[in-house]
């Protein structure tokens, strides 16, 4: 179980949660990841491995034909084993189901070599790859362990032990390190110190206990107490109900317990009423082998989408939320067997009273790139709703008036507008789709001879690249495609200057399933394979649009590449065209342009059209004249501020408020639109954030009661209803509006005047960092000191821990967590009891 617990552990964060969630349900999944759950544990840890040596074997398969190693594996050699253990399964028991005729196999033998290659060139190129080998070396010491007890192999259950020393150092499980290696010690040494014993385990089997004589039924001899005389003794007639548990009455329960046990044979005789076994174990049957392959099918449906393999991916990322460790994160949880080695080297000639493990010394995992709360200097990962109900708790026992700790998120980060670590996002085509919707398209034998203003990168993705040609084909197809569909144009490039979308870049490239290394350019050498990952790749992007530009220059088009986004850009070179009595196209998808040319356009200007793909599989291309377009020209005025307050690449998307939302309250009430106006035209950041704070209370339909008093009525009102909270859905914290109606101003800004606007970012709502400019979400701390240091307990006394009120957490009539410093919400008196069945019905 620990063990089990210990794999899980250093796998947090790498994306394995969200996988199980595809056979497990989440509240399940808590208790399979601290193996407590011991039998849907295993079951999950031998279904990711089976998933992932399925992914190894296609890559395998797909390279035989292009290695020359030694011995070479053939097509001939994988149809051979394939033939062999299709008639191995054929077999029935009445044939010996023996498998040493697969087992004996030279193809065998050469698979595993070659897979052994694939494994190593895997594990040498990306640190992804490596921790998810890894894992699947563990769940094979762990296959091993439990096999070596089902047959009662002594030695093989000490080789088998001895591998999980380096995991449970590593894993910070300090008590089983110790004493796994001190119980190794005393059972190797046990052919000298009691060689009759050493026999016995050795030649009878007697490590392990049988309950009959079936195959593969040894059990642990501590999970045979707890299911015999533990359960006995605590049932219903145990000690436990009356008796008492004095020491005369143990000795008569226990030397009276076999005269029952004949009894109780006699009984099931008399009445044909014997439990009847089978001699197939559970995992054999129909319907358990029908629920593994379907939830092995989702699992590989899941893993086909997050490929843990892929060699473009160098870096150690999250399969499930794209973080990527960097050097200075200082994640070493691919290495957890050396890390381990080197905490176990440190415990030789140490007594076991002297032995110690510095918790600072474990592996760090990728769950550690997750948001935190700071509390008593430390950096701690508590689960978001514990944390928002613990402090809420903690709050209204402390303070005469809890509404004022409302003033505080009392969670890692204001859900209501970020994800975790990235803003909220909107869907920014439900504002063009609302504004359209009326709109009729364009015939194209209707629109005139036009100039034509292109998005750069629309164009990267429309061109699809042929497959094993040269970049210099593949710059041919961009130049052929713009100058049969377009003629002359204007063509503007994005750039890739700090900025204030360094954010929705990263979001971007954390998103995408597959990102291509940094690739030299040269016209000679064969493009990527795959377009979508070259393009993921900034450099690779940047060193692209520098050459086409080069290219598309020299056919006669006026090509721009910006110093960060391209869309203003592109707005107003449209407007200028305008301006100047000539009709223009502007050729983009995304909705920040359309958005400003409404805005910017006015009927004395020429017309301008915008063409852009619908967003069905056929993408078809539509053409809107703007003229067309009537809005009320009291929302035309609000429009900027619309499309900002409700989300875009700059700013949050507020939990529960879609975009169609947002432009009904514009549109119909007053008090909004002089909210927006204040928001957008003063340049005091207090009168901003205010404002700001006001128009949320309004969203939330109360325009005269304050965020914080909003926060703590909406959190009772779900208390009350349901007896459980989503946090998303309750408003933000004064501070965290604050912020968001800052960078509502700077976009809206920079969107009015068509330029990088002359406002220092870090002055509404940014911070400046070496990887770019990340989103302030508050500068207020989690929750107050007093009830953060409250949180967690500290207790670490190895007697009674956690079982009198010393402990704050029981004196607060709260179970303890993972962030308890001593217990860490395992094992102690005041931890979770939850009793789970290990049937998987």
């Amino acid at each position: 179980m620990s063990a089990v617990g210990s794999v899980f552990t250093i796998m947090k964060g790498s994306g394995i949660e969200e996988a199980l969630n595809c056979i497990y349900g989440p509240n399940a999944i808590v208790h399979i990841m601290s193996g407590k759950a011991i039998a849907r544990a295993l079951r999950s840890l031998f279904l990711l491995d089976a998933t992932l040596s399925y992914k190894l074997m296609k890559i395998v398969v797909s390279q035989i034909d292009q290695t020359s190693s030694d011995p070479k594996l053939s097509k001939d050699d994988i149809n051979e084993l394939s033939g062999l253990l299709t008639e191995f399964y054929k077999k029935d028991d009445s044939e010996g189901m023996n498998m040493d005729f697969v087992l004996e196999s030279s193809a065998l033998e050469k698979l595993d070599c070659f897979m052994n290659k694939v494994k190593i060139e895997l594990t040498m190129r990306s640190r992804t790859a490596k921790l998810w080998l890894l894992f699947q070396e563990y769940v094979g010491f762990i296959r091993e362990f439990v096999g070596c007890e089902r047959i009662k192999f002594f030695v093989g259950h000490l080789d088998a032990t001895t591998n999980f020393l380096n995991l449970f150092a590593a894993t910070g499980h300090a008590f089983y390190a110790k004493s796994a290696r001190l119980y190794l010690q005393k059972m190797r040494d046990l052919p000298n110190t009691h060689p009759n014993l050493y026999a016995q385990y050795c030649n009878e089997n007697t490590h392990a206990v049988q309950r009959s004589g079936h195959v593969w039924n040894g059990l642990w001899t501590d999970l045979t107490i707890e299911q015999t005389l533990m359960s006995r003794l605590k049932g219903r007639g145990g000690l436990t109900h009356g008796r008492g548990l004095t020491e005369s009455v143990r000795h008569m329960w226990i030397y009276t317990m076999h005269h029952f046990a004949q009894f109780h044979d006699a009984m099931t005789s008399l009445t044909g009423k014997r439990h009847k076994s089978s001699e197939q174990h559970t995992e054999f049957g129909e319907s358990r082998r029908a629920r593994d392959t379907c939830d092995l099918t989702k699992l590989i449906a899941w893993f086909d989408k997050k490929d843990p393999f892929d060699l473009e991916l160098t870096e150690l990322m999250s399969l499930s939320t794209g973080l990527t460790a960097t050097q200075q994160d200082n994640i070493n949880c691919d290495e957890a067997e050396s890390v381990g080695y080197q905490i176990q080297i440190r415990l030789d000639n140490c007594t076991y009273e002297s032995a110690s493990m510095k918790r600072t010394s474990k592996v760090k995992t990728l769950e550690d790139l997750k948001p935190s709360v700071k509390i008593g200097g430390k950096e701690l990962k508590v689960e978001e709703v514990v944390l928002f109900l613990r402090c809420t708790a903690l709050a209204k026992r402390q303070g005469k008036d809890p509404e004022k700790y409302f003033e505080y998120e009392m969670s890692a980060v204001p859900s209501s507008l970020f994800d975790g670590p990235f803003m909220r996002h909107a869907d920014k085509a439900d504002l063009a789709n609302e504004i359209l919707e009326e709109v009729k398209p364009t015939p194209k034998a209707d629109t005139p001879q036009t100039m034509m203003i292109i998005d750069g990168g629309w164009l990267l993705n429309k061109v699809r690249w042929k497959k094993s040609v040269r970049y210099r084909d593949v710059f041919a197809q961009y130049r052929k495609f713009v100058r049969e569909k377009f003629g002359i144009a204007v063509i503007v490039f994005d750039g890739y200057d700090a900025s204030t979308k360094d954010h929705e870049h990263k979001r971007r490239l954390l998103n995408a399933k597959k990102r291509a290394n940094n690739i030299t350019i040269e016209v000679d050498n064969e493009v990527h394979e795959d377009q979508s990952a070259f393009f993921t790749n900034v450099h690779n992007k940047t060193a692209f649009i520098r050459e086409l530009a080069e290219m598309l220059k020299t056919d006669g088009h006026a090509v721009t590449i910006c110093n960060a986004d391209a869309d203003t850009v592109i707005v107003q070179k449209a407007l200028n065209f305008a301006k100047n009595e000539q009709n223009v196209t502007v050729v983009a998808n995304d909705t920040d342009v359309l958005i400003m040319i409404i805005y910017h356009w006015t009927d004395e200007m020429s017309d301008i059209f915008f063409r852009r793909e619908t967003q069905s599989k056929k993408n078809i291309e539509n053409t809107y004249r703007i003229r067309d377009i009537t809005i009320p020209a009291a929302f035309k005025q609000n429009i900027l501020f619309a499309h900002a307050w409700s989300g875009c690449d700059t700013t949050s998307h507020c939990y529960g408020f879609g975009k169609n939302t947002i432009n009904g309250t514009l549109k119909s009430d007053k008090k909004a639109q002089k909210l927006s106006k204040l928001i957008v035209t003063s340049s005091i950041q207090q009168t901003v954030g205010d404002a700001g704070c006001k128009l949320f209370s309004l969203m939330y339909g109360e325009p005269d009661v304050s965020l914080t008093k909003l926060r703590h009525q909406r959190f009772d009102s779900m208390m009350a209803e349901k007896n459980s909270i989503t946090l998303p859905r309750i408003p933000p914290t004064v501070r965290a509006a604050y912020y968001h109606a800052l960078r509502v101003h700077l976009q809206v800004v920079v969107w009015l005047q068509l330029n990088e606007s002359e406002l220092n970012a870090s002055e509404w709502g940014w911070k400046k960092t070496p990887e770019g400019y990340e989103p302030i979400m508050t500068d207020l701390p989690a929750a107050p000191e007093s009830v953060l240091n409250f949180v967690r307990c500290k207790c670490k006394s190895p007697k009674n821990q956690c079982g009198t009120m010393i402990c704050s957490c029981r004196k607060n009539g709260l179970k303890c967590v993972s962030a308890c410093g001593g217990c860490h919400g395992e094992s102690c008196r005041n931890s979770e009891d939850v009793d789970l069945e290990d049937d998987d019905q």
